[in-house]
């Protein structure tokens, strides 16, 4: 029986494409072209780009030091790049996709940071990948963000539910990367005032909630992120409730 060779493009065919295949087993994954090199989707994001162009150190007249297309590019909200440093040790700013992080395969990390990226990517961490740009043949009148269906929902980022997605919705806040966006204080004050227009009680200043949604952003359970963002919030909350801003009068 003749063995099917793999298509050109797909992770059979890249050296490092073995560090996602767990990810295959996924319904939502697939993989396509991408500029020369992989690009590699699940769960409705883009995660990486895998490249293969040893020697390859000019772009558009510029030349750098070191090879530009030869290892992992991480696409990424660019907020939220030193984190992923922290976490990806080897990875840096891509010298042209300065948006997106670079792992070259020439680094001491790369191994490590391979095998810690997949991770992050199964437990479906928002610092790593972006919502691709699908632009739709046809065109139709909305108050709501196009394909808001198709998108990460605000019930499914840890440590938040059904309770803070509505009164989110109600602010016109609708999606996982709404909230990345905006950040946990902005979420927070948009969903006080998502109370108030549905004539319910913001006087619900809390800490908590701030907690709640600074893990989600960094797929944190709520008691375990930093002592000092604790108390940032404790004192933000605190002048909150001084201020009176959120009383129903």
């Amino acid at each position: 029986m003749i063995k099917k060779k793999a298509p050109k493009y797909s992770l059979e065919n890249f050296s490092a494409g073995h560090f996602f295949e767990d990810l295959t087993d996924e319904d939502s994954f697939y993989c396509k072209k991408f500029f020369g090199g992989l690009s590699i989707y699940v769960y409705g994001r883009m995660v990486a780009f895998l490249c293969e162009h040893p020697g390859d150190r000019e772009w558009r007249g510029e030349k750098f030091k070191s090879d530009i297309w030869n290892g992992c590019l991480i696409p990424s909200m660019y907020e939220y790049q030193n984190d992923l440093m922290k976490d990806l040790k080897g990875a840096s700013s891509h010298p042209v996709i300065e948006k997106w992080l670079y792992l070259p395969q020439t680094s001491k990390h790369f191994e490590t940071s391979m095998f810690r990226l997949a991770e992050m990517i199964k437990r479906k961490s928002l610092l790593v990948g972006i919502e691709p740009d699908l632009k739709s043949k046809k065109k139709t009148k909305s108050n709501r963000p196009n394909s808001v269906e198709t998108r990460t929902r605000i019930s499914d980022m840890r440590n938040l539910g059904p309770a803070v997605e509505k009164d989110l919705n109600a602010a016109g806040i609708y999606t996982a990367s709404d909230v990345i966006q905006l950040g946990p204080e902005k979420t927070f004050i948009k969903m006080l005032e998502g109370r108030m227009k549905t004539n319910r009680s913001a006087k619900c200043c809390n800490a908590l909630y701030l907690y709640s949604i600074y893990g989600a952003i960094h797929n944190l359970d709520w008691r375990a992120i930093p002592a000092k963002k604790k108390k940032e919030f404790k004192i933000l909350t605190e002048k909150m409730r001084r201020s009176g801003k959120f009383e129903r009068k």
